[in-house]
């Protein structure tokens, strides 16, 4: 049997493999038995922390444009802006809705400043 980009029948394409796999790690599993669980309290929390630590790591800014230290600034708002785009991404929610339109815009405007 032949088969191209797992279309068709054949067993030696290396994209049959993922034809509903048994191990729950896999990400394309069906779901049913798997380890991951989006939106789970633990993955929540996690990037609840992430998001907490980057607004911390804002607060400093004004303390540094003070001083004058233009790297370090640079540093934290990218460190501080890739975070909080993935955290807001995450719990904006499903595509097109008013809070996913607002991450989306909010991520724009950190990318818009040339540092993440």
């Amino acid at each position: 049997n032949f088969s191209f980009f797992g279309f068709g029948n054949g067993q030696s394409d290396a994209y049959s493999v993922n034809d509903n796999p048994t191990n729950p790690y896999s990400q394309f599993s069906d779901g049913t038995d798997s380890v991951y669980q989006k939106y789970s309290g633990q993955e929540k929390e996690r990037k609840r922390s992430q998001l907490d630590a980057a607004v911390k790591r804002l607060e400093k800014t004004p303390e540094l444009i003070r001083t004058k230290q233009a790297q370090q600034i640079k540093a934290n708002l990218l460190e501080a802006g890739g975070t909080m785009k993935i955290a807001m991404n995450y719990f904006s929610g499903e595509r097109e809705s008013p809070a996913w339109n607002k991450a989306r815009e909010f991520s724009q405007r950190i990318s818009d400043l040339g540092v993440s």
